[in-house]
């Protein structure tokens, strides 16, 4: 992982822990049953929004999705970093295995063992089609 696209997700998750941090705080402080600005004079009216924090329960499920999302795409990009890996190394070694077959070729075309001529080809691949 990039180290930009990796610090990007460090602030992502934190600012996610954060959130469900004060989310669950104001759950503590706030009372069971609903809130009614009116009742708190000059609170209620310095805050009207006071009155949506009965949904508080939403704030925290939301954030608590957005840390669960991040560890997915964590998990995710491990996944496909060794897959790839593993993928590279198989080509690795296909690659060697065909540098390997194509010096051997070399070496005994240069003793004189096989017949490199058009017909003696053509033969071959009748005789391997067969």
């Amino acid at each position: 992982m990039k180290k930009a696209r990796l610090l990007t997700y460090v602030i992502f998750f934190a600012f996610h822990l954060g959130f469900l941090i004060v989310a669950l705080l104001i759950d503590g402080i706030l009372p069971d049953k609903p809130i009614d600005p009116d009742n708190f004079s000059d609170l209620g009216k310095l805050i009207p929004l006071l009155k949506y924090f009965n949904y508080i329960f939403i704030v925290k499920w939301v954030a608590t999705i957005g840390i669960i999302l991040v560890v997915i795409d964590f998990i995710i990009d491990f996944m496909e970093k060794s897959s790839f890996k593993s993928e590279i190394n198989a080509l690795k070694n296909e690659l060697n295995a065909t540098k390997a077959k194509m010096y051997d070729m070399q070496s005994a075309s240069a003793k004189g063992k096989i017949d490199e001529s058009p017909s003696a080809i053509v033969e071959e691949t009748k005789e391997s089609e067969e």
